[in-house]
């Protein structure tokens, strides 16, 4: 029997966070604001204990650390004929999953050491954790309190200063972010769905002022009203699909203002129980702070077929097309700026034995641009061994 499931579902979001790049630059990386709706963290997989240790290692061969044109004399600028480099990571971390009555407590803490051959300016310690409180007052009444920090090298696709190691740190003490969101959902008996949702988020960064010359602010208002799809086709196939409206207000300059339409639709095959089939087109806004644009949209085509071939391996193909295009200049100079990037990664996953796991992944990315100084290709080779117990 159909029926209809009304969601009051208003969050207060206490901790999404985002930090600027720790260099001095224009911040040029959609990632810079926080995400557009108010989201609980991803589920965690359950683990045998409620607290578990974890270590492991990787090793990383890139052929393109800095994402340098072909052009480019790589010993005039970096003070060497390659452009490659290999990368040595060291991990160690703590996993909490501990359920207390209606509660649910989670808690992912990493440290990582990150080392370079060759470009060992590059070096650097990365602390990440991911903590959350699953709470419940009533079955019918619950909610998530969450923080999170994370720890990375700016990529080198945007920050364009081989020179420099830029290290972005994301965590609660660099913006406020408070938002809620409301909707009405359908649901049949045989599990498709439709649902409308109404979102809102306003952030603050606590660690900047507005700037009226480079009109980077230090707030933004973000909306968004939501028509979600689902429907089961068949036992083993699943269309999904996504239509938003998004309004982005800068809190001081409406010269980044912008308005549009996000989109995506999803379709999933599983014909056996040991493979599975995705593919899903999207269309996506971003903002974007730096001269040439306010906002990005990104239109993306992505295939990943995923074979299990066996109890404890698994194969997975990921192959991504995306189209960049970068809009509302605050200083108008030559034609639009315009990116596509084409990526192809096999990736491996092997548990050998119950708490050890081996990964290998290999990738090509190629990307073009309007801009002579943008386009790059790279392969990336990574193997990961890890223990958990």
């Amino acid at each position: 029997m159909s029926k209809i499931n009304l969601m009051a579902r208003v969050l207060a979001l206490m901790s999404l966070f985002l930090a600027l790049p720790a260099a001095a630059q224009q911040p040029p990386a959609s990632d810079e604001e926080p995400p557009a709706e108010v989201q609980q963290p991803p589920p965690v997989a359950v683990q045998e204990h409620p607290v578990m240790a974890l270590i492991g290692s990787s090793v990383t061969w890139d052929s393109n650390v800095f994402h340098l044109p072909s052009s480019v004399d790589a010993q005039a600028l970096l003070g060497r004929p390659a452009k490659s480099d290999r990368i040595g990571a060291t991990y160690a971390g703590l996993r909490v999953d501990k359920p207390y009555a209606q509660q649910r407590f989670l808690l992912e803490l990493t440290e990582t050491a990150y080392r370079y051959d060759n470009f060992t300016f590059l070096d650097f310690n990365a602390l990440q954790y991911q903590g959350s409180w699953q709470w419940h007052f009533t079955p019918r009444v619950s909610g998530t309190l969450a923080a999170d920090r994370t720890e990375a090298l700016v990529n080198y696709t945007d920050f364009r200063d081989p020179s420099t190691r830029n290290v972005r740190t994301v965590d609660n003490r660099s913006s406020r972010v408070n938002g809620g969101e409301g909707g009405i959902k359908f649901v049949a008996g045989s599990g498709s769905s439709v649902t409308f949702n109404l979102r809102s988020v306003v952030g603050h960064f606590t660690d900047r002022t507005a700037d009226p010359v480079t009109l980077v602010d230090d707030g933004f208002r973000r909306s968004e009203s939501e028509l979600l799809a689902t429907w089961i086709v068949t036992g083993k196939s699943t269309l999904d699909g996504r239509l938003a409206r998004v309004d982005y207000h800068s809190s001081h300059f409406a010269e980044r203002d912008f308005t549009g339409s996000a989109a995506r639709l999803g379709y999933r095959w599983a014909p056996t129980a040991k493979l599975s089939l995705n593919l899903a087109v999207s269309r996506d806004l971003q903002p974007w702070q730096d001269d040439f644009a306010s906002y990005r949209v990104d239109t993306r085509l992505s295939f990943g077929p995923r074979w299990e071939l066996g109890a404890r391996t698994a194969l997975a193909m990921t192959l991504d097309h995306v189209a960049s295009d970068f809009r509302n200049p605050v200083v108008p100079a030559g034609p639009d700026r315009r990116y596509a990037f084409r990526s192809a990664q096999l990736a491996l996953d092997w548990q050998i034995l119950r708490n050890v796991t081996i990964k290998a992944s290999l990738q090509r990315s190629l990307q073009t641009s309007t801009d002579p100084t943008v386009p790059f290709s790279a392969t990336v080779a990574t193997l990961d061994a890890s223990l958990m117990f």
